[in-house]
């Protein structure tokens, strides 16, 4: 009887075994295929975020105004585009987001170019335009969305968003404790056994904790 349990248990340790190892493997080649499109996401994804500082930096010589007393209509403004670029059509006003930038308006041009005009609120002047299509925000969009690539490196994206849950998941039943000893480390940080269990440790624990936040994300 004694034997019959203590091959019961062996029979279960092996395979809580096989299955931790079978999971770290698919956590660790999810990593190798995910992390590097995390990286290119998060990148452009910050770019994106500073677009208007950018972009300022870039364009701040017909960006920036002088602020005056009073604002010219807006239907003086459009008047002042139609001018400078005939039969072309408003398709958006996007309003100065302070009192020293011009306001920005999309139009299509009559040769099907879309552009953003930027137009001086208080004296309805047409300062320049900007192409957005050569704009670092619109490639950073692009690569953020397709990787220059079209529909195939949207679909390596959505891969890699998939594999990315899969990541999270099995991160988290690594992570997870599964007896007494392992719930006597958990979420400790051994910074005195070495960079090795350090890393791991700090590796575990953050992305354990972050990991229901990356799930939603």
């Amino acid at each position: 009887m004694l034997s019959k349990q203590r091959g019961s248990q062996r029979t279960k340790t092996s395979r809580a075994k096989s299955i931790y190892f079978m999971t770290w493997r698919w956590h660790f080649y999810a990593g190798l295929f995910v992390i590097p499109f995390m990286l290119m996401l998060s990148l452009t994804g910050l770019i994106m975020l500073f677009d208007d500082e950018i972009e300022f930096a870039r364009y701040q010589s017909i960006l920036k105004v002088e602020q005056g007393e009073h604002t010219t209509p807006i239907s003086s403004q459009i008047d002042a585009i139609n001018k400078v670029y005939p039969n072309s059509q408003v398709s958006q006003f996007i309003p100065s987001p302070n009192f020293k930038r011009a306001n920005r308006f999309s139009i299509q041009t009559s040769d099907g170019h879309a552009l953003i005009a930027l137009v001086n609120p208080y004296t309805a002047e047409v300062q320049g335009t900007i192409d957005r299509s050569d704009s670092i925000y619109e490639l950073m969009n692009r690569i953020h969305g397709t990787l220059l690539i079209g529909d195939l490196g949207d679909r390596l994206i959505e891969i890699a968003a998939s594999l990315g849950i899969l990541l999270l998941v099995t991160g988290l039943y690594l992570w997870f404790p599964k007896d007494a000893a392992s719930w006597s480390g958990f979420l400790k940080v051994r910074v005195t056994s070495g960079s090795r269990i350090l890393l791991r440790d700090l590796h575990a624990n953050i992305g354990g904790v972050l990991s229901l936040v990356l799930l939603f994300f």
